[in-house]
């Protein structure tokens, strides 16, 4: 039975209340009506204040069941795509389907219809932009399995003409159906890249062209058909003029190869002693007709050919010469045949002659003094630091110390080459500094330090987590972070 309100003792009665007055609301009954309507009054009141109690809570309750299925679809986006197969198929089913699940169970686990309509509209939110996420990696993986499936049909195809030059017309038909079926492929490379597609397509075209032409070229030289490879070669030429030396050069080395199997040892000495008196000859500026007619019997029809174009060619200026192209002749100087490729260059005036004296001055060298140089290579490499000028400058102080130092031993030849590589890395890292694409995180290229970039990548998993960076531009901006990393190590090498 319900309890009636009473008043309490401190409420005293008006003075002018009497029993003599009373009127019908202040009897018992009336008492009775007045009380239960200030009751009803203040349970609404209370009820109010438990409906915001409840509403807080059922927030708290959103916010953090949101928080928890941020961090899981993170983390099974992670796990798909370290999962996921070539091509990615199935990839964004993948997550629909337990990512799917868990916001189910989320769901029914809700306090309240009001906090699982509010958490269901968040959970919808997470679910687009993990499949949006999703798609664009799938979408990704198949560009890059069709791009492998399509590369691997055109070494397929060279196999064929390297096997049976005569194909080589049917070859290069084929391989331009390829490219006319992958020209929206292609189309997107370019676009990625920054190219305009039609020039992009055009220059892939000519260099799917050139590898077939290379892959006949070698085909035909393997079968003793050295004229043919020739023809082919001049070929090439016409599309890559860098390519078609290269070629030539291999070219070269197998028609030296089928003439050291006909001739005896005798003839082969002859003409290793004939060519290394035309290289001196080349990088002195000496070559002469007359020479050349006095060893016609002895050297190739390359050899006639480069050592005929240098007479009376003054060459190019050394800043002129291509320095990627010096830069590898020089780690490979003192190898089988690298003098000889070096001619090939110094004849179409890729190199200066000052460069190809340089690349022959190695071969005098002492195993120590060798062993040395490769030491400086292995730290500066070209292809690791993209600075050919500051590899092959320090490769050329190495060569000068040799020369000026014959009598050097193993010690003082480390000594020197661990002193140029220092500082030819220290000279790389302070070039890189001032090119290096700038991370996002990171304001000041002059303020960086090791600290700061460490501080930044500690930091991208968060930033990946709260959905400020996209799982794409997480990983563009960890490989702008590592390039920061590898230069200030480079920087603060002993």
């Amino acid at each position: 039975m319900a309890e009636l309100p009473r008043f309490r003792r401190s409420v005293g009665l008006p003075s002018s209340f009497g029993l003599q007055s009373v009127s019908p609301s202040q009897t018992s009954a009336g008492k009775l009506a007045a009380g239960l309507g200030t009751a009803a009054q203040g349970l609404g009141e209370f009820g109010v204040a438990l409906d915001e109690i409840q509403k807080s809570k059922e927030s708290a309750w959103v916010t953090r069941a949101t928080g928890e299925a941020e961090v899981f679809s993170a983390d099974l986006e992670q796990r798909l795509e370290s999962e996921a197969i070539e091509g990615g198929d199935g990839h964004v089913d993948a997550f629909q389907s337990e990512f799917g699940a868990y916001a189910s169970s989320i769901s029914d686990t809700a306090p309240s219809d009001r906090a699982r309509a509010a958490v269901d509209g968040r959970l919808l939110g997470i679910t687009a932009r993990g499949i949006r996420r999703r798609g664009a990696f799938q979408a990704r993986a198949q560009i890059s399995k069709r791009d492998a499936d399509f590369s691997a049909g055109l070494d397929s195809q060279n196999a064929v003409v390297r096997t049976d030059p005569e194909k080589l017309e049917q070859v290069l038909l084929t391989i331009q159906d390829d490219i006319n079926g992958s020209e929206p492929m292609l189309v997107t490379k370019a676009l990625e890249a920054g190219q305009d597609p039609l020039t992009f397509i055009e220059n892939f075209t000519d260099a799917a062209t050139a590898d077939a032409m290379e892959a006949a070229a070698m085909g035909l030289a393997e079968s003793g058909d050295i004229d043919g490879a020739r023809d082919v070669i001049d070929s090439i030429r016409g599309l890559d003029e860098s390519r078609a030396l290269a070629v030539d050069f291999a070219v070269n080395g197998i028609e030296a190869d089928i003439n050291a199997a006909e001739d005896n040892v005798d003839s082969v000495e002859v003409y290793n002693d004939t060519t290394n008196a035309g290289f001196g000859l080349a990088a002195s500026g000496e070559i002469t007709q007359q020479w050349i007619d006095q060893n016609a019997a002895i050297l190739n029809d390359s050899d006639l050919r480069d050592f005929g174009t240098l007479i009376n060619n003054t060459g190019i200026n050394p800043r002129d010469a291509d320095q990627s192209v010096v830069g590898d002749l020089l780690a490979r100087a003192g190898s089988p045949g690298s003098d000889r490729e070096a001619l090939s260059y110094l004849a179409s005036n890729v190199i200066a002659k000052d460069d190809f004296a340089a690349i022959l001055a190695v071969r005098g060298f002492s195993r120590d003094a060798i062993n040395a140089r490769d030491a400086i290579s292995n730290e500066l490499a070209p292809a690791e630091f993209e600075s050919s000028e500051i590899f092959n400058d320090s490769i050329v102080e190495f060569d000068r110390f040799v020369a000026a130092n014959p009598g050097a031993d193993r010690e003082a030849l480390r000594t020197k080459a661990d002193t140029i590589a220092t500082r030819g890395k220290q000279d790389t890292a302070r070039k890189l500094r001032a090119t290096l694409p700038l991370p996002s995180s990171l304001q000041s290229r002059n303020s960086i330090n090791m600290e700061s970039v460490k501080k930044a990548a500690t930091s991208l998993h968060g930033a990946l987590s709260s959905g400020k960076l996209t799982p794409e531009e997480a990983v563009l901006e960890a490989r702008k972070l590592r390039a920061w990393s590898e230069m200030l190590e480079n920087q603060n090498a002993p």
